[in-house]
C-alpha cells in the first residue's frame, strides 16, 4: 500500500546469551583485528564481536521497543536513499506516532489476517487517502 503496510511479527524466544553477531565463530575470529584485553575480548566500543548482549534478560524487549527500532532503522535508510538515489523526500515524519497491534492466537486467526494482508493492495482505490 502506498500509505501504510501490514506485517506479522513472530516473536521467538532466543536462548539466553545469544550472540549479537550471527556468523560462524571462525569467520568472526579471522576477520576480527580489534585490540584484545586479558579476557581475549575486544574492549567495548571497538566494533562488532560475538560478545553477549549487555542485558540481564534479553527477552524483556517489548513490541514497542521493536517497532521503535524498526521505524528508526527504516527512516535512516530512507534518508540515505533520498540522498544517494534521489528517492522522493518526505516532510516531517516518515512514520506515524503509534501503531496497531493484534495478538494472533490460533491458526484460523493467522490465516484470516494473512489473507487480509495479501488482498489489501487490491482495495487501494477504495482507501480514503487514494488520490490525495
Amino acid at each position: 500500500m502506498p500509505n501504510h503496510f501490514h506485517s506479522i511479527l513472530e516473536i521467538v524466544q532466543p536462548p539466553v546469551g545469544a550472540p549479537l553477531v550471527v556468523a560462524p565463530n571462525d569467520v568472526v575470529a579471522k576477520n576480527d583485528t580489534s585490540p584484545k584485553n586479558d579476557t581475549n575480548q575486544p574492549p567495548l566500543g571497538s566494533g562488532a564481536t560475538t560478545r553477549v548482549a549487555p542485558t540481564t534478560n534479553p527477552t524483556k524487549k517489548t513490541v514497542g521497543d521493536m517497532m521503535g527500532a524498526f521505524k528508526s532503522i527504516t527512516t535512516v535508510e530512507y534518508i540515505a536513499g533520498v540522498k544517494k538515489f534521489g528517492w522522493q523526500p518526505f516532510n516531517g515524519k516518515l512514520w506515524q506516532r503509534d501503531y496497531y497491534e493484534h495478538i494472533i492466537r490460533n491458526e484460523r486467526a493467522y490465516q484470516t489476517i494473512s489473507n487480509y494482508i495479501i488482498d489489501n493492495p487490491a482495495r487501494w482505490q477504495a482507501d480514503k487517502f487514494y488520490g490525495i
